[in-house]
């Protein structure tokens, strides 16, 4: 069963947004770094560790922001809980 998801906001030093492209029902689509939660573990440590697999960075300072729900006709309600991050570590993966 799907339990939601997450989203990070990761803002550098001059607040630009990282950004990552993606491959969604035959689309490239650009957005921020997240993904579903995993059994066993909770909406920050889902953020941890989408932001590491889709970036290769470390996540070191990261604050919660709130829950957004999507209601659709075409799709089942989704849950997406929000983060930005000003803290990270180590290089981006190409």
């Amino acid at each position: 069963m799907w339990t939601g998801g997450v989203r990070v906001i990761i803002l550098d030093d001059e607040n630009r947004m990282l950004m990552v492209k993606q491959h969604h029902e035959d689309h490239d689509i650009w957005m921020v770094p997240g993904g579903g939660i995993e059994a066993g573990e909770n909406a920050a440590e889902a953020a941890v560790r989408e932001v590491k697999e889709e970036t290769g960075l470390t996540l070191t300072s990261y604050r919660y922001r709130g829950l957004v729900t999507f209601i659709s006709n075409l799709w089942p309600t989704e849950y997406m809980h929000l983060f930005t991050a000003h803290g990270f570590e180590g290089g981006l993966i190409p």
